[in-house]
């Protein structure tokens, strides 16, 4: 499931913000190739998250 990540001070409707970013999970790319996964990202002008630590992971995704 990819996960978009964008540093904007206000997140555009429907996306989730913690710790200073901007989060957008999708779950209708759930099983996207991790390339295809990126060009998403890219056509969104954002980039695939890489989660740093155990609070960036329980704060993005709290229910996985």
């Amino acid at each position: 499931m990819p996960v978009y990540f964008s540093v904007e001070s206000v997140c555009p409707e429907g996306w989730l913000s913690s710790l200073g970013s901007c989060y957008w999970v999708s779950k209708s790319s759930f099983g996207l190739r991790y390339e295809a996964a990126v060009q998403s990202c890219e056509s969104k002008l954002t980039n695939i998250v890489t989660i740093e630590d155990a609070l960036e992971n329980d704060r993005v995704l709290p229910d996985m």
